[in-house]
């Protein structure tokens, strides 16, 4: 048990203190963590918002894409029972 108090007031508890509570000192925060927030914001969050809607498409409609690759006219009488519809003329 001691060790285990010893162990949290080394490394456990100055790490979250450094997570929660960082100080930046007096230049501000620095250049590196705006990055990391742009590169959070620009590019992780539009992947997961297009590939969680790629699954609820394949939920919906799940031979959808393999029925237009083949050229079926089962997927363009399925097409008006979704919730997508296709609305672009096509010849």
């Amino acid at each position: 048990m001691i060790k285990l108090v010893k162990f949290l007031n080394t490394m456990v508890l100055p790490f979250l203190t450094a997570i929660f509570f960082p100080d930046y000192g007096y230049q501000g925060i620095p250049w590196d963590l705006y990055l990391l927030h742009f590169f959070f914001f620009a590019i992780v969050i539009p992947f997961h918002v297009i590939i969680f809607a790629a699954r609820n498409a394949q939920t919906v409609k799940p031979n959808g894409v393999k029925d237009w690759l083949k050229g079926e006219t089962k997927a363009t009488k399925d097409d008006q029972a979704t919730i997508f519809p296709n609305n672009f003329p096509t010849a």
